[in-house]
């Protein structure tokens, strides 16, 4: 496990991806937050401290690079296509312009000469584009669905005795993908979502107790 959890970090260190490493620190500090709050550091700190310094050490080794490109800009730049995105869902807040039609629907908001060459084909942002496709009020329903089942892992953290770790790993997941979709598109792609969807389903499934319902 310490080794294949080692070439994951350094392969995503070495990926240059900004957002990937900043949802990925912000959701190790979620899950080391709530691991801690639950008393799994308590018995074993030297070995928190070991991880904790081996994370450093990847950082340096493999993610220098990457912190030298946070002050970059791309080939498109975020904000102005994040403008380009919210003047859409404007036209049509309440229905968007169907699943699916972002590439399209953005094209009749695009000013002449950005990105030149390039092809627009997501917002860079899920819930902007969820909401351009969609329209605001099913993107809040998507939105309050998630947040309900990242709830229900939470609690499920604290008020489960065993299997408690699935229910940490679910959520501190949520965190991940729902920082790294304010920038990115990581849910549309398909091994990120069915892996997602695994880790939530595990979560989920390990909430509560099924004790009950074959008494």
């Amino acid at each position: 496990y310490f080794l294949a959890a080692s070439i994951c970090v350094m392969g995503l260190f070495q990926s240059h991806s900004r957002m990937g490493m900043i949802a990925f620190i912000i959701g190790i500090l979620f899950a080391v937050g709530l691991l801690s709050s639950l008393g799994y550091f308590k018995a074993d700190r030297l070995m928190a401290a070991i991880l904790s310094i081996l994370l450093f050490a990847y950082l340096y080794i493999s993610g220098l690079a990457t912190l030298g490109r946070i002050a970059e800009t791309s080939e498109i730049d975020r904000l102005p296509l994040f403008a380009m995105s919210l003047d859409a869902v404007g036209k049509v807040p309440w229905t968007g312009y169907g699943y699916g039609t972002f590439p399209d629907a953005i094209l009749i908001h695009r000013p002449a000469g950005f990105g030149a060459g390039a092809d627009i084909t997501e917002a860079h942002n899920v819930y902007l584009e969820l909401a351009v496709e969609l329209g605001w009020p099913m993107t809040i329903v998507w939105l309050a669905g998630m947040l309900w089942l990242f709830g229900c892992c939470l609690v499920g953290a604290f008020r489960r005795k065993r299997e408690r770790i699935f229910p940490i790993v679910a959520a501190s997941a949520c965190v991940l993908v729902g920082v790294h979709g304010l920038t990115d598109f990581s849910l549309q792609i398909p091994a990120i979502a069915m892996t997602f969807a695994a880790l939530l389903g595990l979560g989920i499934a390990q909430s509560w107790s099924n004790r009950a319902h074959f008494e």
